[in-house]
């Protein structure tokens, strides 16, 4: 399994919102793709709370 790389939000939140180019903030931020780009600026706005945590809890099937 993945580790959860540690990322400074509020540098990674500010470069989102400044326009930075995805390319130079991966590079920047060491991302070796788009989708764990997209997972850690998810997690900069949850820890900022920025945004709400999406309800990750399943329903259970009745049979």
């Amino acid at each position: 399994m993945v580790r959860k790389k540690l990322v400074e939000h509020n540098a990674l939140v500010q470069a989102v919102e400044m326009g930075m180019p995805k390319s130079v903030i991966m590079e920047k931020f060491d991302f070796k793709s788009l989708s764990a780009l997209k997972t850690a600026y998810y997690n900069a706005l949850v820890a900022l709370e920025k945004i709400e945590k999406v309800n990750e809890t399943r329903k259970k099937k009745e049979r």
